[in-house]
């Protein structure tokens, strides 16, 4: 009797052709990411980007994301927030590039005149800005800034604070005011 000695062996591909059925072509430019935290911005970016906002002038990169949101920009994403929800002309205030002044306007352009502070009472908002810095966060948008916090539109920092003071990142405002939220 003769026994034959099978070695397996794995099979390959032979070039670029077999593979040609399963590419996918796009004219679109690629996001230039370099951090994986943000690719749910660049998801957020892409999505209201074709809702009719105009984010980047080129293409979203996690430095552009990083860097500060422009009084304009945020103006120009609050009316187009307005214009897709379809709720009352919005009057944009003056600062609206940190979270204790935008999410007031914020709320107003989704949500037109319905109010987080008729969906919170006092004590609920209390609770959810019991983080380090809460108490930064002005009486009159407290109940906003909670029910954002409560529905992940906004979130806190490793360090457990909001930073409200602080000028808001271009990925914050992306995603308080995205469809993720």
């Amino acid at each position: 009797m003769r026994c034959l000695n099978l070695k397996g062996r794995e099979c390959a591909v032979e070039g670029k052709a077999a593979l040609a059925p399963f590419l996918i072509k796009s004219s679109r430019e690629l996001f230039e990411i370099k951090d994986e935290k943000d690719l749910a911005y660049a998801r957020d970016a892409a999505l209201l980007e074709i809702n009719g906002f105009h984010l980047a002038p080129d293409r979203i990169s996690s430095a552009w994301l990083a860097s500060h949101l422009s009084e304009s920009e945020a103006r120009e994403w609050l009316m187009a927030a307005n214009r897709l929800a379809r709720t009352p002309l919005l009057t944009v205030p003056n600062d609206v590039t940190r979270p204790r002044d935008s999410v007031r306007p914020l709320i107003a352009a989704v949500f037109g005149d319905k109010r987080a502070d008729t969906l919170l009472n006092n004590v609920d908002a209390d609770y959810l800005l019991g983080f380090h810095d809460g108490e930064q966060v002005p009486a009159a948008n407290r109940a906003d800034v909670a029910m954002l916090l409560r529905d992940g539109a906004l979130s806190l920092f490793a360090d457990a604070t909001l930073r409200p003071k602080e000028t808001m990142s271009r990925a914050r405002a992306l995603h308080a005011g995205g469809p993720s939220s």
